[in-house]
């Protein structure tokens, strides 16, 4: 490594001499001031400065451990920090005065950080290694990998970044990926600060500004909606088709040697694992003209399909794309925190106002403690009991949704929807008690029904809420003054929240489609897929029948009128995911081929073309930008990012 770095006949300087990852096989299409930029790049406009953005691609890998054998004294390395690994002794300093340090995760699934906390480092003195290597062309940077010690800790990658970025210009914009950013990137200025003098010196610490934190598009779906929405490759500007999942493929190329190498001393472990990377390091560059290539042509080809693409959904949307598109750049330019690709959660949720009611009924216990009250439930107040009817009405819903769904029902299936049914007769029998004390009138109304109507299924059985009774029933001393009220507001928040539901559904099921469509293959996958496929059909359903019940009670307790409603509508044709764009482009081209065809045959038949352009079809969207009276104005629009071009 030493001759085929140039230190072999190296006059000047002895081998000793030799300096922190200078034997490295660098990266040539990587940003570098003063070979591959132009002058005076820094000051390049804003809209082009992704242009000159460094990729970044951190992460662990558990196969590359080592055993407790031997030590670093009986076998050193013979270029230790000359290379891809960061010098040892530094490391290992540092990581013995932050020895009792704990990670803790907020973000579900995040398996490295467990990993850091259990057990699964007893008998090896290296568990695995963290590395960092750029996004697009796969090179291992210099300085950029170091031995873990008790799973995938911050301690091990925070030293090993500040190492690989001690080689690199800080005025560059860095865009790092991460498959556990969401929680690394917290406090990370604090925690550069505080590493040992050697790679601190190099580091500017304002330079977390020109940070962009991204995780790579594979890992991110076990990941929360807040850290999909936030930390998306898909909506950062001037990541174009990044994965940022390059560096697994490294772990790929490496793992054949991790079995061999796992029981030799730390020097002779190191300097093996240092010759492999450089053979990939070589390959890579000297293939980075054949793929760079492919790229471009792809690139090309790609654009003027996203353009026009782009452009026709701009010219469908003329009344909402300016606005969206200033919404965009003001968030990807730092001018506003308003993330435009976050699923909108509009007004109140049922929740939310559950506890409003039990606050206001908190306050009111205090207040005035009436002979009436204290003889009823004294467990449950008015909200409750509505809340209550709430809970039992979407039992309901997935009871029937469920036994239409079973054709012929077998024996273990017949049980389990008498187990249900008997559970929802005993939950029925209780709000029957409770309506007996807050609205009598219902019970009246169930004693006038004919057999007919009142020896039903659980599942069938009216709960005769106020939304169900006529204007005088409610008006009328035996129904509780304070109840419509109240079901007003429970049913607002049950829009809110089963609109949210049907959003996200509806969009899970657009990408299991997708990648039902481009993965799926053989019988068994494609039988999976489809079952994955039909649950989320379930849900999407479930939160559209929610959603319309909710609607009809709200419209009956405001009198009839649909302008009191404040929300819309919901018809079975606009429970519908939004078009891929690759679909689209191939209906687009159908369609115009169709046009052609026709318009050829009226010239045979010397008819004239009709006049006029006919209006375009689109599909409804407010159920992806949405707003309701007094709470969300038109400007506050769900920005589909998946489905436009910027």
């Amino acid at each position: 490594m030493l001759r085929r770095g140039g230190r072999g006949n190296d006059g000047e300087r002895t081998i000793d001499e030799t300096r922190s990852g200078e034997l490295a096989v660098d990266c040539i299409a990587c940003p570098r001031p003063g070979i591959n930029l132009p002058i005076d790049w820094e000051n390049a406009p804003d809209n082009i400065k992704f242009i000159y953005m460094m990729f970044l691609a951190i992460d662990a890998c558990f196969r590359l451990k080592r055993k407790r054998i031997s030590s670093w004294d009986h076998d050193p390395s013979l270029q230790d920090g000359w290379a891809y690994f960061v010098e040892n002794k530094p490391l290992l300093k540092w990581i013995e005065s932050k020895k009792g340090q704990k990670e803790i995760s907020t973000c579900t699934g995040l398996a490295a950080l467990d990993h850091a906390n259990t057990k699964f480092h007893e008998g090896y003195d290296e568990t695995g290694k963290v590395a960092g290597l750029c996004a697009r062309h796969e090179i291992l940077l210099k300085n950029g990998m170091g031995a873990t010690q008790v799973g995938e800790r911050y301690v091990n990658v925070d030293f090993v970044v500040a190492s690989i970025l001690q080689h690199l210009c800080l005025l560059l914009m860095f865009l790092i990926s991460y498959d556990i950013v969401c929680q690394w990137s917290k406090r990370l200025p604090q925690r550069l600060k505080a590493l040992p003098p050697f790679p601190r010196l190099h580091l500017l610490l304002n330079v977390i500004k020109h940070f962009k934190f991204v995780i790579p598009k594979l890992h991110i779906l076990g990941h929360l909606i807040g850290c999909q929405e936030r930390y998306s490759l898909s909506y950062t500007a001037g990541a174009g088709q990044t994965d940022a999942e390059s560096i697994e493929r490294l772990w790929s190329g490496l793992g054949p040697v991790s079995n061999s190498i796992k029981e030799m001393g730390p020097g002779s472990h190191h300097d093996i694992l240092e010759d492999h990377i450089s053979y990939w390091n070589w390959n890579k560059v000297t293939g980075m003209g054949a793929i760079l290539k492919r790229r471009l042509i792809a690139a090309v080809e790609e654009y003027q399909k996203q353009f026009e693409s782009w452009m026709e959904f701009t010219q469908s949307q003329k009344e909402h794309a300016v606005e969206w598109k200033t919404m965009v750049d003001e968030y990807e330019s730092g001018a506003s925190e308003f993330n435009p690709y976050a699923s909108p959660v509009s007004g109140k949720t049922a929740q939310s106002v559950r506890l409003e009611l039990a606050k206001e009924a908190q306050q009111k216990a205090l207040q005035e403690m009436k002979a009436e009250e204290r003889q009823m439930n004294e467990n449950t107040s008015p909200g409750e009991f509505l809340y209550y009817a709430l809970e039992i009405e979407q039992q309901q819903r997935e009871l029937r949704k469920d036994i239409s769904e079973v054709r012929t029902p077998t024996n273990k299936q017949l049980t389990a929807i008498l187990d249900r049914r008997t559970k929802l007769t005993r939950q029925i029998r209780r709000f029957r008690a409770l309506q007996l004390a807050y609205m009598p009138v219902a019970l009246q109304i169930i004693a006038t029904l004919p057999p007919s109507q009142a020896q039903v299924n659980a599942e069938d059985l009216p709960l005769y809420l106020p939304s169900m009774l006529d204007s005088e029933q409610r008006s009328s001393d035996l129904c509780k003054a304070c109840l419509p009220e109240m079901e007003v507001r429970l049913r607002e928040g049950q829009l809110t929240e089963s609109l949210n539901h049907l959003r996200q559904a509806l969009l899970v099921k657009q990408r299991l489609l997708r990648y039902k469509k481009t993965n799926a293959r053989n019988q068994g996958a494609t039988t999976r897929s489809r079952a994955m496929i039909n649950r989320q059909e379930k849900k999407v359903r479930l939160a559209a029948k929610t959603y319309q019940a909710a609607w009809k009670a709200k419209l009956a307790l405001v009198g009839g009128d649909r302008g009191r409603v404040g929300w819309k509508e919901l018809l079975q044709e606009h429970i519908i995911c939004m078009e891929d764009l690759q679909d689209a482009e191939k209906k687009r081209v159908k369609a115009m081929k169709h046009k052609r065809k026709e318009a050829a045959m009226r010239a045979l038949d010397g008819d004239n073309p009709v006049q006029g352009a006919r209006e375009k079809h689109r599909v409804p969207s407010w159920i992806w930008h949405f707003s309701t009276e007094g709470e969300l104005s038109e400007d506050k629009v769900l920005y589909a990012g998946e489905h436009i071009v910027t």
